[in-house]
């Protein structure tokens, strides 16, 4: 539990700061990276109590979390350069596999994937019932635009949290 909770302070920080910039910051992902390694090798079957915490040896699998969620926004990054997503949002990834596990964190990726689509085909048409009411010049979204995928990220991280239903 209080893994979680210093988690989800250090997201929406992430959040808030991503959806300000597009951009993540290092201290930050890295620190919920750290937090989220030092996770898996906490036993937490008493989720309400920190004291029954204990240092146990994870699986291999625990520990390949990480990396394996990261995997699909690493190939994404890697094969377009750098030009469709930008690296902190494959950091982030790192942290949320090791929290969720890989099928977390797969299933989380997923969800983010899903409500960003949502999320900008309901912008993009709402823009286009509204068009004429915007004044000349004004800043609109299109198909090319750039939008920071890192929110998504956290939206998908908390819906797999939440919600339990893994997706693969």
């Amino acid at each position: 539990m209080i893994v979680t909770v210093i988690a989800s302070i250090i997201l929406l920080f992430i959040y808030i700061y991503d959806a300000r910039t597009m951009l993540i910051p290092n201290a930050a992902v890295w620190s919920f990276n750290i937090l989220a390694f030092i996770s898996v090798f906490l036993n937490q079957r008493n989720s309400f109590t920190f004291m029954e915490n204990i240092f146990v040896l994870p699986s291999w699998w625990a520990v390949a979390a990480g990396p394996l969620a990261t995997l699909p926004l690493f190939l994404i990054w890697f094969l377009s350069r750098g030009k469709v997503m930008g690296f902190g949002d494959v950091k982030l990834t790192l942290g949320i596999g090791w929290l969720l596990g890989i099928a977390g964190g797969l299933s989380a990726v997923t969800y983010a994937f899903w409500v960003g689509a949502v999320v900008s085909l309901g912008i993009l048409s709402a823009q286009r019932l509204w068009k004429r009411s915007s004044p000349e010049g004004s800043k609109s979204l299109t198909m090319k635009s750039a939008v920071p995928f890192g929110p998504f990220l956290i939206l998908g991280w908390l819906i797999a949290l939440f919600s339990g239903i893994t997706l693969f």
